[in-house]
C-alpha cells in the first residue's frame, strides 16, 4: 500500500471548533510539484466535508463510534475480547 499526505488535517481540540489545519502546507506543496487543479480543488472539497461531518458529529466522528473501536483496540492490546459496542467480553 502506498498513499501520499496531502498536508491538509481537520483538528479539534477540546474547547475549540474544529479546524482545518496546514493549508499553508497544501499552498505551499501544490505550486511545489504541481498538483493538478482538479486534485486541487478534490482535496480542499473533501477537507470540508470531512470538517462538516466533525462540526455535525456525523459516524464516525459521533464519539459512539470512535468509543466502540478504541475499546475494541484496548481488548485487544490487552489481550481481552471486546465488542463493537465497546462492551468486554
Amino acid at each position: 500500500m502506498a498513499y501520499v499526505d496531502l498536508d491538509l488535517d481537520v483538528v479539534e481540540r477540546e474547547g475549540e471548533a474544529p479546524f482545518i489545519d496546514d493549508e499553508d502546507e497544501f499552498d505551499e506543496n501544490s505550486a511545489r510539484f504541481g498538483y493538478p487543479p482538479a486534485l486541487v480543488a478534490r482535496v480542499r472539497a473533501d477537507a470540508t466535508a470531512v470538517l462538516g461531518a466533525v462540526t455535525r458529529r456525523e459516524p464516525p466522528f459521533d464519539g459512539t463510534t470512535s468509543a466502540g473501536w478504541l475499546a475494541r483496540m484496548r481488548g485487544l492490546a490487552g489481550g481481552g475480547d471486546t465488542g463493537g459496542d465497546g462492551s468486554t467480553r
